[in-house]
C-alpha cells in the first residue's frame, strides 16, 4: 500500500433514456456518480493527478446548493442541465493519519462525517475485514471504535498514564498541500463527531477481533 490515498467523486443527473431531460421534475433523471480511488507514493504525484482532475471538472457547470427551505431529503443541489455536476475529493496520509478535503464533498461523506468512518474508507487494509462482509446492527460502530477509536473495547486494554504536559505533533497534509490552487472548488464545512459505540458490542468485538 502506498502512502497517500485519494478518493474523488463527480456526480450529477443524466437525461432519461425515453423522456429526455425533464426540466419539471429533475429527480426523475437518473443520478450518476463517478467514483475513483487512487494511491500515490509522493505528494508530487498527488498534485499532478489533482491538476488533471481539476482540468476535467472545469468542463462541467458547477451545481449550486438549493435554498435550505426548498431542500428535500435527497435533493440538495440544483442540476438544471445534464452538464451540471458536483465534485470533490478527500486525501489521506497513511503515515500521519491526517486528511485534507477539496471541492465540495464526496457523495456520501463530508468533513462533518465521523473521522473514524473516513479513516476506515481511506486506510482499512484489504485483509482486515472479509470482502462482502455483512455487518450486524450496530456492529460497524463497534469496529470503528476498535480500529480507529481509542481502542478501549480491545482485549487486554490497559489505560495508559500520560504526562499532563506531553504534546504530540504530526506533520499535517495542510503543510504539503496548497489549497489556494483549488480555492474555487468550494468551501469546506466544519468537523464534528456524530456516532458513539455501544457497550453491548464490546464483548462481541473482543471475540471477533
Amino acid at each position: 500500500m502506498k502512502r497517500y490515498v485519494l478518493i474523488t467523486n463527480i456526480w450529477g443527473r443524466v437525461a432519461d433514456k425515453y423522456q429526455g431531460w425533464n426540466q419539471k421534475c429533475l429527480s426523475s433523471n437518473k443520478l450518476v456518480i463517478d467514483k475513483e480511488r487512487t494511491e500515490f507514493d509522493t505528494m508530487e504525484e498527488v498534485k499532478e493527478h489533482l491538476a488533471l482532475f481539476q482540468e476535467y471538472c472545469s468542463t462541467f457547470i458547477k451545481a449550486t446548493r438549493k435554498d435550505r427551505y426548498l431542500r428535500k431529503r435527497d435533493e440538495w443541489w440544483k442540476f438544471d442541465s445534464p452538464n451540471t455536476k458536483v465534485w470533490g475529493w478527500l486525501l489521506g496520509d497513511r503515515e500521519t493519519m491526517n486528511m485534507v478535503w477539496g471541492g465540495e464533498k464526496l457523495y456520501n461523506y463530508d468533513s462533518r462525517t465521523d473521522k473514524r468512518v473516513l479513516k476506515d474508507i481511506l486506510f482499512r487494509g484489504p485483509d482486515e475485514v472479509p470482502e462482502g462482509y455483512k455487518w450486524d446492527v450496530g456492529e460497524y460502530e463497534g469496529w470503528l471504535q476498535f480500529r480507529w477509536g481509542d481502542g478501549k473495547n480491545a482485549v487486554g486494554y490497559v489505560e495508559k498514564n500520560t504526562p499532563k504536559n506531553t504534546t504530540h505533533h504530526n506533520e499535517s497534509l495542510e503543510d504539503d498541500y496548497d489549497h489556494e490552487e483549488y480555492e474555487d472548488w468550494g468551501d469546506t464545512v466544519e468537523d464534528e463527531y456524530i456516532r458513539k459505540e455501544t457497550k453491548e458490542l464490546e464483548k462481541r468485538l473482543e471475540d471477533r477481533w
